[in-house]
């Protein structure tokens, strides 16, 4: 293919699951999503003649909501927890290994673009899974003091009211 690909990540919040329910508002809006990044990359072809990058969307699934109804709102603290470990243990080797694959894509296609986003809870799982990873990157740029640049992960990581303390960010 000649187009390369936009890979658009996504992670849920609280009171969201991987139960894949077609109502679930977290997938309705991501699945709009996908479909608005679809039209823009029609509209920027139909402009310019660019080819068309692929619309890949991957919602990364976790257990945000435990019970149901009214109960689930005094889960906050637990779910918080399973959150930051979901990201510590598991989040992390998945992202990596999209990343990889964006970056071996960009070699051949230059507008190939990964984009991660997190939501509340799933913006705190995804800190957790990237914090290292960014600050080993840092480090490593930094030998000998030089002024290169550290290395991000992918192209725009986004965290939207992330729930998790500011001191964590220190």
């Amino acid at each position: 293919d000649e187009s390369g690909i936009l890979l658009i990540t996504f992670a849920h919040g609280w009171h969201h699951n991987a139960s894949g329910d077609p109502e679930d508002s977290n997938i309705t809006s991501f699945r709009e999503v996908l479909a608005q990044a679809a039209e823009y990359e029609e509209l920027t072809h139909s402009l310019t003649g660019n080819p068309r990058r692929k619309i890949l969307g991957l919602y990364i699934g976790w257990r945000g909501a435990s019970l149901k109804g009214f109960l689930n709102y005094f889960t906050f603290w637990a779910r918080k927890a399973t959150a930051h470990e979901v990201g510590d243990q598991g989040m992390t080797e998945v992202l990596l290994e999209l990343e990889q694959i964006v970056k071996q894509n960009k070699a051949k296609h230059s507008q190939s673009r990964m984009v991660t986003i997190g939501h509340s809870l799933g913006g705190a799982a995804l800190f957790s899974s990237l914090h290292s990873v960014l600050a080993e990157r840092y480090v490593s740029s930094r030998p000998y003091k030089t002024t290169q640049a550290a290395e991000g992960f992918g192209d725009l990581v986004v965290l939207l009211n992330p729930a998790f303390e500011a001191i964590r960010h220190g």
